[in-house]
Order: structure tokens, then sequence, then C-alpha cells
């Protein structure tokens, strides 16, 4: 019998739907392919593909190699909608992607987590109090904790931004400290190295960190044009 770490090795290696087949051999493969540690190890270990998202007439995800693409002048191509999660016509925002997992908002302001890979949906639980406008949003990983957080930013009135913090999971939202700005731009958060930032309209650069739930504010440098500006990860 080969050793499990041979084992584990191999199977991290594996195509996403082998490994789905797979969890009905025995409960230590089950209780091994659903433990979010050999997730994010699997992951990494594959992450050759990746989605571009387009907005045609019909719209939907298309899911192709991009090492493929730089190989060739062509890839295949997937259609992943818009069967995959519900909602008419797929009038969906992405709030971000972490992981191989979108987080999506949609036009009846329910948030949801999907995984393209599976196909599985997660709606989380409605914000408590409709009555103020979402301005922006992020989605990341916690390392600390390891678990996903989704942040949204609420306007309540003269100018102050509230913040709520969701933890997959769990069932509700939390309330922690005011958005620090007075202003901001209307795109949603990007998640680099375990902080959610955001770029403001008052050149300075937000950026929260998931573990500790803080914020702090790094001041652009003067290079001529807010909208130069831009994160790469």
């Amino acid at each position: 019998m080969l050793p499990f770490e041979l084992i584990i090795e191999i199977l991290t290696r594996l195509p996403l739907t082998t490994l789905l087949r797979f969890r009905s051999v025995c409960k230590s493969w089950n209780s091994l392919i659903t433990d979010p540690s050999f997730a994010l190890n699997h992951l990494h270990a594959t992450s050759t593909r990746r989605l571009i998202f387009t907005r045609p007439a019909d719209p939907y995800f298309t899911d192709y190699s991009l090492s493929s693409a730089f190989a060739s002048t062509s890839a295949a191509a997937t259609r992943l909608f818009p069967s995959a999660v519900p909602g008419s016509h797929f009038h969906h925002s992405i709030v971000g992607s972490c992981n191989g997992l979108l987080c999506l908002f949609t036009v009846s302001r329910n948030l949801l987590l999907w995984n393209p890979s599976t196909g599985k949906f997660r709606n989380l639980p409605s914000l408590e109090d409709q009555r103020f406008s979402v301005v922006t949003s992020g989605f990341g990983y916690d390392h600390v904790t390891h678990s996903y957080k989704v942040v949204v930013v609420l306007y309540i009135k003269n100018h102050e931004f509230d913040s709520r913090v969701h933890t997959l999971g769990s069932d509700s939202w939390r309330r922690i400290q005011h958005f620090p700005l007075s202003s901001t731009a209307c795109c949603p958060g990007r998640f680099v190295s375990g902080m959610l930032s955001w770029l403001d309209k008052n050149r300075f650069i937000v950026s929260l960190d998931l573990a500790l739930e803080s914020y702090r504010r790094i001041s652009l440098p003067d290079f001529g044009g807010l909208w130069n500006c831009r994160v790469l990860d």
C-alpha cells in the first residue's frame, strides 16, 4: 500500500472532477478531499485556468487556460453560464474572487458565493438593514482564522460610511469600525496579501486587514492623475 503522504501528493495533482468522484472511495479520502487545507494545496498545484468575465447580449462566464492562450493563437473555452447560478438574465456584479471562488452581488441586493469548478453556490445572509445603499464591497481570505470574509460598505448619512463583515459559515453580519474615508471609488476592493484595498477619490488608498479587521490609510504619490492608479496582483 502506498504511504498516505504519497497518496495526498498524487491527489493534489488530479483534476477537480476526478477528485469529486474519488470522495466516494472511502471515508478517509472523503475527509481529505473536503478538507479546506487540501483544497488550498490543490488550487495552488493546479491553478493554470482563469475565468474571463464578459458582458455580451447573452452574458456568461468563459473558462480557458491562459497558458494555452500564450502558447497558441486559439484556446478552448467552456461556457459556464447562465445555468450555473440562479438569477434571471444573470444581472450580477462581481464583488471579488479568491482561491477559485467568486462572490457575486445581485440586483436584489443578495450576495452569494459560487464555485465555478463544482458549479455549487451558497447564498449569504441578507443585510439586516436594507435602508442604506451599498457603496462598495470586497471578498477575501483571512489567513489567521482560515476563513473567507465578505465586506460591504454602506452609506449612512452626511458622507459617513459603515462597514459590515460576514464570515463564511456564520449566519449574520458584524459591524466593524467606520470606513475611514469620506469618499471612495465605486469599484470593489482588491484582495492582495491578506488586505482588501480601495482607491479613494481624495488620493488615498484605504486597506482593511482581514485578520485584524482594522483599516489603514496610505497617501498616493503625485503621479498626475487619480485614474492612472491600478492594483496588480
